[in-house]
């Protein structure tokens, strides 16, 4: 059987533009239009969603048209081809079959499963920071799912959780090092996953008001961490008292408590904490 040079071979030391010397292109085949589509098929590739059979066939179709040099065995080969990936159920219909292969079951809990990324950005204040940002995340096709944002001092300080596509969150790690210059601020990011939420945990809130002193956050959260009760969100200001102008802190925090803790018990001890340290503290559930 005589041996044929595949359409999209390149010999070697010559680049995919080049037309003298080595083999050329078989016969019928039109290398213009082949380069149009498979620069289209590009275009759709960064969206493609792996676990869509159907979507694969619309790509095997497009090759083929492509070439330039179809017959009608050709054409119903590629039907014969394509035809079981058409039929197939969209994602996440799986047969029993599929259900049972753990492999398989891995594969689709990765095309179902969220992809996080979480950036932090700290740098001086002025307008237009989150206009910027927001429009960097908007033109990738990306969402923002969570966000934190205050001006610390002379700083504006923001915390991200960006929710989108493997490729389309790579493009905005790759978009970090101009944002950084564009904006003058550092940015660093970090990939994450879903939240686990395999502990029942009821959350509740813990406000404290209490004459400005060291150690007030650091006590609190010592209280928390020995009963091994998770601090999930803070927030604090200072502020001067009405008439007095007595300095003030003020804390909020979001805890998650084990729902096997007995919750009275936990509130005795720590309004009992609180008064030994001179803190007006509340805990209650939390509400909305």
């Amino acid at each position: 059987m005589a041996r044929q040079a595949s359409l999209f071979a390149i010999g070697k030391g010559r680049s995919a533009g080049d037309t003298d010397g080595g083999p050329e292109l078989p016969a019928g085949v039109d290398e213009g239009r082949m380069m149009q589509a498979l620069a289209s098929m590009a275009r759709e590739m960064e969206h493609l969603d792996n676990a869509d059979p159907r979507q694969a066939a619309h790509l095997m179709r497009c090759l083929f048209n492509c070439a330039g040099r179809q017959t009608a065995r050709d054409g119903r080969c590629v039907d014969r081809a394509v035809r079981p990936l058409v039929r197939a159920p969209r994602p996440p219909c799986y047969t029993h079959a599929q259900s049972s292969n753990p492999q398989i079951v891995a594969q689709q809990d990765m095309a179902t499963q969220k992809t996080y990324l979480v950036i932090s950005a700290l740098g001086e204040d002025h307008p237009g920071i989150v206009n910027l940002l927001s429009k960097a995340i908007l033109e990738q096709g990306c969402n923002i799912e969570d966000s934190r944002m205050t001006v610390l001092g002379g700083e504006f300080a923001v915390m991200l959780l960006i929710e989108g596509k493997w490729n389309t969150l790579a493009k905005i790690e790759n978009a970090i090092p101009e944002l950084q210059r564009q904006l003058n601020m550092t940015i660093i990011s970090k990939r994450t996953g879903e939240r686990a939420t395999g502990r029942n945990l009821l959350p509740y809130a813990v406000d404290v008001v209490s004459m400005d002193h060291p150690g007030i956050v650091n006590n609190l959260a010592g209280f928390f961490a020995d009963r091994a009760i998770n601090i999930e969100d803070m927030a604090t200001s200072t502020y001067a008292a009405a008439h007095t102008g007595t300095p003030m802190f003020a804390v909020h925090i979001t805890v998650g408590i084990p729902s096997d803790m007995h919750i009275a018990g936990l509130r005795e001890e720590f309004m009992d904490y609180c008064d030994g340290l001179n803190l007006d503290a509340v805990l209650e559930p939390l509400k909305g």
